[in-house]
């Protein structure tokens, strides 16, 4: 034998996502129904964390849904022309080129008001 040894199959997987990759979880996630049929949802990003490229916010109530995709600059977001007169479960999760981050969601329920069409 020579004394030369080969490292052969250690290591990471090329191309694999690595958790430091994706982006940061929202922290301080909030809802609340400001209007008839809408919510407003806020959060906050970590310090010293870059922000994500865009944020995925999503309401859901039974099998109604609604999203918006705002920018990763954006820590608020509405959502309009909601049915009323339901309790809504609201979600955000941060996307980047690497995929999306870890999704947080609003514990409480948020009771969006009656039912009256489009606002905005």
């Amino acid at each position: 034998m020579s004394g030369i040894t080969a490292n052969a199959g250690a290591g990471t997987v090329a191309g694999a996502t690595r958790k430091a990759e994706l982006p940061a979880p929202a922290t301080n996630l909030t809802a609340s129904s400001p209007l008839d049929n809408v919510l407003d949802v806020s959060w906050s990003v970590e310090a010293f964390r870059q922000a994500p490229a865009t944020w995925t916010v999503t309401a859901v109530s039974g099998s109604a849904s609604r999203t918006v995709i705002v920018p990763g600059t954006t820590v608020r977001a509405a959502l309009y022309d909601l049915p009323g007169r339901r309790d809504w479960t609201v979600s955000v999760v941060g996307n980047n080129h690497f995929g999306p981050g870890p999704v947080r969601t609003v514990k409480q329920i948020v009771k969006c008001g009656a039912a009256s069409g489009h606002i905005g």
